[in-house]
């Protein structure tokens, strides 16, 4: 019989379930249609995840002491949304919050989920948070949504850790969005599918050697609008 350390297995499928979230012009949990979206220029988000495969499968009885030491950030993804004007960059805002986070509790299919949300003071001119505690009994996981609205763009950050301080690093991410928002960063500049995509709105976005991304490797860039052909 063989376990993953620290309850993996649950963390593991909640990241898979992200994997699979359909992001597209069409929207999806938690997203609106963006293709509705008026004045919607482009759209990008960028994903990192722990890198599972550095974590063996050990014997159920191997000692607790064992275990490898990683940093309880399971998965950050970032997404950027530039609009013409910041009127209609509200207005996006506000398309994204009607759609809820209930959607993505029910697809994630979490077993005890305590969900608290409100308003986040200090961030963009505007800022709202979803967080999510579900305690399992292999392991306790926060789930934290977080959007934000300065001038033209809308920015969105989705984090999976263990726990309710590592998951305000989703906070952290949009807050340096934010800080970035007037050096006029626009368009899909140059877009590789396995990450390190340069220029454009992909300027917002940390080094990946920023303190942010410890511990974590890439998923990948998805252009999320215009669809590319």
């Amino acid at each position: 019989m063989f376990r993953l350390h620290h309850g993996f297995v649950s963390i593991f499928c909640m990241i898979l379930a992200m994997s699979f979230l359909p992001v597209s012009a069409q929207g999806g949990p938690p997203f609106p249609d963006l293709g509705e979206l008026d004045g919607l220029q482009a759209a990008v988000n960028r994903s990192a995840s722990l890198d599972f495969s550095a974590f063996e499968m050990e014997p159920a009885s191997s000692p607790e002491g064992n275990e490898p030491a990683y940093r309880d950030v399971f998965n950050l993804t970032g997404f950027v949304f530039e609009f013409d004007t910041s009127d209609n960059a509200a207005t996006g805002y506000v398309a994204f919050l009607d759609n809820g986070v209930e959607p993505l509790v029910t697809m994630l299919g979490l077993e005890n989920p305590v969900l608290t949300e409100g308003e986040i003071s200090e961030l963009g001119d505007q800022a709202y948070a979803y967080s999510i505690f579900n305690e399992t009994a292999s392991t306790e996981g926060c789930f934290r949504y977080v959007a934000v609205q300065q001038d033209t763009y809308l920015f969105l950050a989705i984090i999976i850790t263990e726990t309710e301080e590592t998951s305000l690093d989703a906070d952290a991410l949009l807050a340096a969005f934010a800080e970035e928002s007037g050096e006029g960063h626009s368009g899909l500049g140059e877009h590789n599918s396995e990450g390190g995509s340069t220029g454009g709105l992909w300027a917002f976005f940390p080094d990946t050697d920023d303190p942010l991304y410890a511990g974590l490797v890439p998923d990948g860039d998805e252009v999320l609008y215009p669809a590319l052909q």
